[in-house]
């Protein structure tokens, strides 16, 4: 995970999907408990190629979740990885 560079758009994305707004855009489904990735694109203004690149980075890391249901995928947050992720930088790893 320390590997991957860090980019402002992934983190864009992480705040992104903290705050997203209720109910989510039409093409997402909050029973699955996440965004599609054209739906973030869409609102952070971004190209749908570019950002699947950084959700795939994002759900290789555990930061992101991904769910398959038909012929989308939804991401949410994974607030226990994130906080583990957390706990680890603030020990001063």
């Amino acid at each position: 995970m320390v590997r991957a560079p860090v980019s402002e758009r992934r983190l864009e994305i992480l705040q992104w999907l903290e705050h997203a707004p209720a109910p989510f855009p039409s093409d997402s489904d909050p029973s699955l408990g996440g965004v599609t990735a054209d739906a973030i694109a869409v609102a952070l203004g971004v190209p749908p190629s570019l950002l699947r690149c950084d959700l795939a980075l994002l759900t290789r890391v555990g930061l992101v979740r991904a769910r398959q249901a038909g012929p989308h995928t939804y991401y949410r947050r994974d607030e226990v990885r994130i906080a583990e992720v957390a706990r680890m930088f603030e020990k001063g790893w």
